[in-house]
C-alpha cells in the first residue's frame, strides 16, 4: 500500500494542478493518419506522479479512494487538453474498473464536462486497466450499457500479456483490443507471432471489436502490422507522447513525412488539467 506521505503528496499535487497529460497517436495502418490519441499522465520529477507505471500497475500501491481521485483528475485533464483535436479523432483514456462505477453514478457530471469542452461522447474510448480484477467484472459489465448508450466506447488494454483479457472480452464486450507489446516486438521476424496476431484480429472481428497493435518501435514492425491488416497501431516509432499543443503546431509529426496537421481544429483553446508540464518524459505514462 502507498505510504501515507506519498498519498498526501499525490493529493496535494492534484489539488494544486501539478500534473498534465501527454498524447500518443493511435494511427490507422491503411493511411498512417491518427485515428485517435491516448492520454498519458505526466507529473513533476522526484514525486509519485513521476512514475505512473508504479502508480497504476503495482498493486496494491494506491488505495481505492485515491485511485478514483487520480483517475477522475486524469479524465478531466485529458478531455480539456485533448479537445483541441478534430472532432473525428478519438480520445483514449485509461481508467480502473471501479472508476466506471463512479462515471455511471455521476454521468450527469461527465455529460456536463463533455458539453463544456465540446467533446462528443462518441469520441471517448475508456481503456480498462489491466489492474482491474476479474471478480468485479459482472458489476463493471452492468455499468457499461449506460455508457455505451451515450456513445462511449471501451478498449481492453494489454491483450496477450498478463491481463486476464479473455474474461474481460466475454463480460465487457469491448470495441477495441489493444495487443500487448510482447506480441508485437520483433513481429516482422516471427511467423508464430504473425499467425497469432492474425488469429486475434479474426477473433476480435467475430466479437465485434478491432485490434490496436501497441509497441511499434521499428519501421519493420510497422510494415508487418500493415501487411497483417491490423487496423490500428501505436508506438514510439509512430509518435512519442507529447502535449496536445505540440501536435497542434505540428512539432512532433513522428513519422517523417507523415503530416498530422489536417486532424486538428486550431480554433479550440487548450486547457491542461494542471500547470505542470514535463516535456522530457517519453515513457512510463498511464497506459504505457
Amino acid at each position: 500500500m502507498i505510504p501515507g506521505r506519498d498519498g498526501a503528496q499525490i493529493r496535494d499535487l492534484l489539488q494544486r494542478g501539478f500534473y498534465s497529460m501527454a498524447f500518443q497517436p493511435v494511427r490507422e495502418t491503411a493511411n498512417s493518419r491518427p485515428y485517435g490519441f491516448e492520454a498519458l499522465l505526466r507529473g513533476p520529477l522526484a514525486t509519485p506522479l513521476a512514475n505512473p507505471q508504479k502508480l497504476f500497475h503495482e498493486r496494491p500501491y494506491l488505495d481505492l479512494a485515491l485511485l478514483l481521485d487520480l483517475d477522475m483528475a486524469c479524465l478531466g485533464a485529458a478531455l480539456r487538453s485533448g479537445r483541441v483535436f478534430a472532432s473525428s479523432v478519438k480520445l483514449f483514456i485509461n481508467v480502473h474498473g471501479a472508476t466506471l462505477h463512479n462515471i455511471v453514478d455521476c454521468q450527469g457530471d461527465l455529460l456536463d464536462l463533455l458539453k463544456e469542452v465540446h467533446v462528443h461522447p462518441s469520441r471517448l474510448v475508456l481503456e480498462i486497466s489491466e489492474s482491474t480484477d476479474s471478480e468485479s467484472l459482472s458489476h463493471i459489465a452492468a455499468s457499461l450499457p449506460l455508457l455505451k448508450a451515450m456513445g462511449i466506447q471501451i478498449a481492453l488494454d494489454d491483450v496477450g500479456g498478463s491481463f486476464p483479457w479473455l474474461d474481460h472480452l466475454l463480460w465487457l464486450e469491448p470495441d477495441y483490443l489493444k495487443l500487448d507489446h510482447s506480441l508485437v516486438h520483433d513481429l516482422h521476424a516471427s511467423l508464430r507471432k504473425q499467425r497469432l496476431i492474425r488469429s486475434l484480429c479474426d477473433m476480435a472481428l467475430n466479437a465485434g471489436a478491432q485490434c490496436i497493435a501497441e509497441g511499434i518501435e521499428t519501421p519493420e514492425d510497422w510494415r508487418a502490422v500493415c501487411d497483417l491488416d491490423v487496423p490500428y497501431a501505436q508506438g514510439f516509432w509512430l509518435g512519442r507522447p507529447c502535449p496536445a499543443r505540440d501536435w497542434l503546431r505540428g512539432d512532433r509529426p513522428g513519422m517523417g513525412s507523415t503530416g498530422v496537421a489536417a486532424v486538428y481544429e486550431s480554433s479550440c483553446i487548450e486547457q491542461d488539467g494542471g500547470s505542470f508540464h514535463d516535456h522530457k518524459q517519453d515513457s512510463g505514462g498511464r497506459g504505457l
